[in-house]
């Protein structure tokens, strides 16, 4: 046990969907030849209200890339999920940060044939849309390049 946790680091976790996600959206940054353009980042002000994102555009106008996830076992943790990524999208836009209209979230969508969760997906991700957030399926490479770029 303490050959493998040291050693091999056995406490090091497998990464989790977002992250497995994030790596997809960093590499059509690089095939776009746009990964030097998004970089980590901070929207708002330390003072009022700031949120961190993995890929943000601060050259020319401002725009991010959220990958998020929606691979839960059950409704209640994926809409809580969607809910609280949400509110902060709405706190960035109340302070004028930023416009939800320059904000993608890059999603992994439940099964369809898993019936609750899907359909509690429908429901978060008509939520972001009403409140202007650009949703584009993580697999919609055409769709995050082309949002990316502009």
């Amino acid at each position: 046990k303490l050959f493998e946790h040291n050693v091999n680091h056995g406490f090091l976790k497998e990464p989790g969907y977002e992250e497995k996600m994030k790596k997809q959206v960093r590499e059509l940054l690089i095939r776009s030849n746009l990964d030097e353009v998004y970089k980590e980042g901070t929207i708002g002000e330390a003072n009022k209200y700031e949120v961190h994102f993995p890929f943000v555009n601060k050259e020319g106008e401002q725009r991010v890339i959220k990958p998020i996830h929606f691979r839960h076992d059950k409704p209640t943790p994926l809409i809580e999920h969607g809910n609280n990524w949400l509110s902060k999208i709405q706190q960035l836009q109340k302070y004028s940060f930023i416009n939800p209209n320059k904000i993608l979230f890059a999603y992994n969508a439940p099964d369809k044939n898993q019936s609750n969760l899907f359909g509690a997906f429908s429901e978060i991700k008509e939520q972001a849309e009403n409140i202007g957030v650009v949703m584009a399926d993580i697999n919609a490479v055409d769709d995050i390049a082309k949002f990316a770029s502009n």
